[in-house]
């Protein structure tokens, strides 16, 4: 059971070679739930539900065919994304795409779009990087030591 993150930002839950979203969390805060990525895509009723980070209830079959093809694109794009993120990593985008695409196969570097990867490692290092917020009065006003 692996997680990758989500085109906004939120973590899915990878399981038995499909990708599952977060749906909600029990009263007591203690059972997680999942739901199918491809609920309205295929309207797929497949669940799950974790405690602690492990899966102790499945429901539902899966309505459609389960494309290891597409976690390994999601694992990837998640690779991709914390190397963009990390403010130490100053590679440049093609060498982090060069180095996270090493060992895929075929099938699955035919639906990755290298443009788009490396816009995506510029948004993130264009969110990383931003200067901080204006500050709303005096007392939030930082001035740092020269």
């Amino acid at each position: 059971m692996a997680e990758v993150i989500s085109e906004r930002g939120k973590k899915k839950l990878v399981y038995n070679h499909c990708i599952f979203w977060r749906d909600g969390q029990s009263s007591d805060g203690k059972t997680t739930f999942w739901r199918c990525s491809n609920y309205y895509k295929s309207f797929c009723k497949a669940r799950l539900h974790t405690v602690d980070g492990l899966v102790t209830k499945e429901l539902h079959e899966h309505s459609h065919l389960q494309e290891e093809r597409h976690v390994q694109v999601a694992k990837l794009l998640t690779v991709v994304k914390e190397r963009a993120g990390d403010a130490n990593d100053t590679s440049t985008p093609a060498n982090i795409i060069s180095d996270a695409t090493v060992g895929l196969p075929g099938a699955v570097r035919a639906h990755i779009v290298e443009k788009n990867l490396k816009r995506t490692i510029q948004r993130i290092r264009l969110r990383t990087a931003a200067a901080p917020a204006n500050p709303r009065n005096c007392t939030d006003l930082e001035i740092p030591d020269s």
